[in-house]
């Protein structure tokens, strides 16, 4: 009983004061995990490498899921994101079974909304929001240059919208 006390009071001494309450600002719910494997589809996209894209659709299934197990205990804001992970997590699994490139690209429109309701909710500007007029679809991707997932044709189509 006490060694189960004396490290909860540990974990409670290195977890930072409010993070629980405050999404945006919370290690647990830092998006890393989500955007790293997010952008390396949409860089498989914009290079037309739908096996590649597929392959990476699936860590970004497994880091969605995971942030929306962290959010349903999560206090504060998290609780809202769960909706938006489970999005992502839906369209991240459509482009793994995605048959083309046409439909893998439509799901990663998909998770790209998701993703940007998640953000919103979080209050966070990891990357910039990016809209192709051509295709009527948003994307999110780091600051830099501009590589359009929805076709090789306009790999750098596309206005920020926000940074």
């Amino acid at each position: 009983m006490i060694r189960k006390l004396a490290l909860a009071l540990l974990l409670l001494s290195v977890l930072p004061v409010g993070a629980a309450n405050s999404p945006g600002k919370c290690p647990a719910c830092s998006f890393n995990e989500v955007q790293q494997p997010y952008d390396a589809v949409r860089l498989a996209l914009a290079a037309e490498r739908l096996p590649a894209a597929k392959k990476e659709a699936a860590k970004l299934r497994a880091a969605a899921q995971a942030e929306q197990t962290w959010a349903k205990t999560a206090t504060g804001r998290g609780p809202e994101l769960v909706k938006p992970f489970a999005n992502v997590a839906a369209a991240a699994a459509m482009i793994e079974r995605a048959a083309t490139i046409t439909d893998a690209r439509k799901a990663f429109g998909a998770s790209s909304d998701a993703l940007r309701a998640a953000m919103r909710i979080a209050e966070r500007d990891d990357f910039l929001v990016v809209f192709c007029p051509m295709v009527k679809l948003h994307w999110l991707q780091p600051k830099g240059d501009i590589r359009n997932p929805y076709g090789a044709a306009m790999p750098d189509c596309g206005r920020v919208v926000k940074q």
